[in-house]
């Protein structure tokens, strides 16, 4: 699959997938008028990848400033897609990185890796640049 590189803007974060390297990454603020429209493409992308991974490591990290609640969904669908990737053998690695100050950010990590059986790093970090 061809990796997939958005740039990120004042409302939708960076996404940065490399497939041969099983990387992804959510970087920046996440807070899009039409999430469904910035997530779609990105979900099916991930959809048509998880039939046939090619990579049999993958890290899978968020590293927002902030989400909103549609956001939130996103981010548990895409979670679930990992967890198919998981479950047909390929490792996972869902790496959760927040400013350091910044419980509400950490909370909602521990939210998301409460509902999954993907494995969670939590990584604090003096500030996103």
């Amino acid at each position: 699959m061809k990796n997939v590189v958005i740039e990120e803007t004042d409302t939708t974060p960076r996404v940065d997938f490399d497939f041969a390297k099983g990387s992804f990454e959510f970087k920046g603020l996440s807070i899009p008028e039409d999430t469904q429209g910035f997530y779609n493409p990105i979900v099916q992308t991930l959809d048509q990848y998880a039939q046939n991974p090619t990579a049999k490591k993958h890290s899978l990290t968020f590293t927002f400033l902030y989400i909103n609640t549609s956001t939130s969904a996103m981010v548990s669908r895409i979670l679930k897609i990992f967890e198919t990737i998981q479950a047909n053998g390929s490792k996972v690695n869902v790496v959760w990185s927040f400013e350091s100050d910044d419980e509400d950010m950490k909370d909602l990590g521990t939210y998301f890796s409460s509902f999954t059986n993907l494995p969670f790093q939590f990584i604090p970090h003096e500030e996103i640049v």
